[in-house]
């Protein structure tokens, strides 16, 4: 990792760093009220796109159903948008590098002081 990469990394959101240490906490889509975060919206031709929100990161995961609202299983989410989602160009930041950072900062805010 560069300096500033390091730089980067010291300074980004929790609630990024969490994300891109241990994945989104993509709100779950299940039966009867919507819950905040996903919406589901109709397509012309008959499709449905279901947009989800990290409530992290902000970042959001869309993809769009077959005619009929059948599930397609081998359609793949696309992705976009959070809150300072990349690093500098460059930075040689790993998903390795965003754990130990993350227990980095697990243990300056003393979370793991009596725990047995």
């Amino acid at each position: 990792m560069t300096p500033e990469g390091r730089k980067w990394l010291e300074n980004a959101p929790d609630e990024v760093i969490a994300c891109k240490a241990d994945h989104h906490p993509w709100p779950q889509l299940r039966i009867g009220k919507l819950p905040k975060g996903i919406r589901l919206a109709p397509q012309h031709d008959g499709c449905w796109q279901l947009t989800i929100l990290c409530p992290n990161c902000e970042r959001q995961r869309v993809k769009t159903t077959l005619p009929g609202a059948i599930w397609d299983r081998s359609a793949v989410y696309s992705y976009s948008g959070g809150k300072d989602f990349s690093p500098p160009a460059g930075a040689g930041i790993t998903r390795s590098d965003y754990v130990a950072e993350w227990w980095r900062r697990i243990r300056e805010a003393g979370m793991l002081a009596g725990v047995s």
